[in-house]
C-alpha cells in the first residue's frame, strides 16, 4: 500500500475517516511501525488541545465579540429556500416554454417556406400566383 497523506493521517486520527479508509490506515498501522507511531503523535496532540480548551468549552461568548457579531445578524438577509425553489422551478418551465414555442414557431416558418419552395410545378398545382403578387389556393384537378 502507498504511504497516506499527513490529511488523511491526521483525519485518522481525528475519528473522521470512513470504515472502509479507517480499515487501510489501520492495515498500514500494523505493516508500518513508523505510520502507528505518527497516528499515536496526531492522537496525543488532540488529547492534549482539547484538555486544554476543555475549561473555556462552556463560557458564555465576551461581550465584545458579541457586540461584533450583533449587527452582522441584524442585517442577515433570511431567505425561503422553498419559495426560491418555486422560483427557479418556475423559471426553468418558463425558459423551456419559451424555447419550444420558439422551436414551434421556426418549425412552421421552415415549412411554410418548403410549402412556397416545393410547390407542385404541374398544371394542377396547390398553389396560383395571384394578381397582388402573393398566391392564393387552385382547385387540385388531379391526374387526368
Amino acid at each position: 500500500m502507498t504511504r497516506p497523506d499527513p490529511e488523511k493521517l491526521m483525519a485518522f486520527a481525528d475519528g473522521e475517516l470512513s470504515r472502509e479508509e479507517a480499515a487501510e490506515i489501520e492495515a498500514l498501522m500494523a505493516e508500518d511501525p513508523e505510520i502507528a507511531r505518527a497516528i499515536e503523535r496526531l492522537k496525543e496532540t488532540r488529547r492534549r488541545l482539547a484538555a486544554a480548551y476543555r475549561p473555556l468549552e462552556n463560557e458564555p461568548v465576551p461581550q465584545r465579540l458579541s457586540a461584533l457579531l450583533r449587527p452582522q445578524v441584524a442585517e442577515a438577509k433570511m431567505i425561503d429556500l422553498a419559495r426560491e425553489r418555486a422560483f427557479r422551478a418556475r423559471r426553468i418551465l418558463t425558459a423551456r416554454s419559451a424555447l419550444a414555442s420558439a422551436v414551434i414557431a421556426a418549425t412552421i416558418v421552415v415549412a411554410a417556406a418548403l410549402g412556397i419552395v416545393l410547390k407542385p410545378l404541374s398544371d394542377g398545382r396547390l398553389l396560383k400566383e395571384s394578381s397582388n403578387g402573393g398566391f392564393r389556393a387552385n382547385t387540385y384537378k388531379g391526374a387526368r
